[in-house]
């Protein structure tokens, strides 16, 4: 009775873990989905030939499932007269950085519309690379090896060592070790797991899962992602993508620089784009000026090929931004292969000390039948 009770508490407790963790996980993916369904309306609000505000105001008055607290409260300065980038100023964590950034310029300059297509691009950049099935796979061999390990610790070698003891048998140095660590082991367990949660939710949480860090922790999201190779890759690239598509739509030189460090969230970007304006105001050519932004030599040669043909940016950086795509990923599934490679080592590892001890005692209760 009482195994069976410690077993329900132990499985309502685990259940209880997975649905916190799935809503923590999936929770980053549900904004996503109504910052989309907010750019959807404006869309719609548009080509109806109605004002974006008013249509906004009606949304959040009609309620339903998508809109949250943060429409209601967009809807709410909006009502006072507010425009839409003013709203949205007030309401900062109501889309992804580099959504809010280019819908706020666009209502400020009057070019919504125009920055409508790049915002649904970054959306789909944001929603692409969500998770990898290796730290998944780990983190599912780690739950399930401590609940074995549990219930031998708890349950199984105890009972071997207390079957030794009766026969006066020697249970040798790996089933002492192990039952005289058992806590310390389960304890650093839960610790190697936690860390493998926190890698798998900066690491390879994709696009949507660093977007909303950014807005709901920027300083530590920054510093984190900003010590890991790939993301400084993805960085520049999103920089340089979202500054090339402003320049190809004519947007003056220092306010697409500006748009393009403000959507990317990141200091180190943002301090080098104070660069590259200080450059630019000083009247440096915008091809001169992007040199500042230290993005490597085949940047550099693209954008002064770019500019003396007179070819769009983008098209220019398109091989560029594959590339760096590419290096992003590849460093990235290495970091998580090696992580999943070195936790399946040390689970292999306790599995078979585990069995070792086992073995031994079975080996001495043997002989010690075998001399009777």
């Amino acid at each position: 009775m009482k195994i069976a009770l410690i077993i329900f508490i132990l499985t309502g407790a685990l259940a209880g873990l997975i649905c916190y963790l799935d809503h923590l996980l999936l929770r980053p993916l549900r904004w996503m989905r109504r910052a989309r369904m907010f750019v959807n309306v404006i869309d719609a609000a548009h080509k109806s030939g109605r004002p974006v505000e008013q249509t906004l105001i009606e949304m959040a008055a009609r309620g339903g499932q998508w809109p949250g607290i943060h429409l209601h409260v967009v809807a709410a300065w909006l009502r006072r007269g507010l425009r839409l980038h003013e709203a949205l100023e007030r309401v900062p964590r109501m889309l992804p950085r580099a959504i809010q950034v280019l819908i706020v310029r666009g209502s400020e300059t009057g070019r919504l519309i125009e920055l409508l297509p790049l915002a649904r691009r970054e959306m789909r950049e944001l929603s692409s690379g969500v998770g990898q099935s290796p730290l998944i796979m780990g983190l599912t061999l780690g739950t399930a090896l401590l609940g074995v390990t549990g219930l031998l610790f708890t349950f199984v070698l105890p009972k071997f060592h207390a079957i030794a003891m009766d026969f006066e048998i020697e249970t040798g140095p790996w089933l002492n070790f192990i039952l005289e660590h058992r806590w310390s082991w389960t304890a650093f367990h839960i610790g190697v797991m936690a860390l493998m949660l926190f890698a798998y939710e900066y690491l390879t949480g994709g696009g949507v899962m660093f977007a909303w860090k950014q807005r709901m922790r920027p300083r530590t999201s920054g510093l984190i992602h900003g010590m890991f190779p790939w993301h400084r890759r993805l960085f520049r690239r999103r920089f340089a993508m979202i500054l090339a598509r402003l320049l190809d739509m004519r947007f003056p030189e220092a306010d697409a620089v500006e748009v393009a460090g403000e959507a990317c969230g990141n200091r180190a970007t943002r301090a080098r784009v104070a660069a590259v304006k200080e450059q630019l105001a000083s009247g440096v050519k915008l091809a001169d000026a992007l040199c500042c932004l230290g993005f490597g030599a085949d940047f550099e040669f693209r954008v002064r090929t770019a500019a003396a043909s007179g070819v769009p940016l983008s098209g220019a950086l398109e091989e560029w931004f594959e590339t760096e795509l590419f290096l992003a990923r590849w460093r990235e599934s290495a970091a998580v292969q090696l992580i999943g490679f070195c936790f399946t080592l040390y689970n292999a590892a306790i599995i078979g000390a585990v069995g070792i001890a086992i073995f031994a005692v079975e080996i001495r209760m043997m002989e010690a039948a075998m001399i009777y």
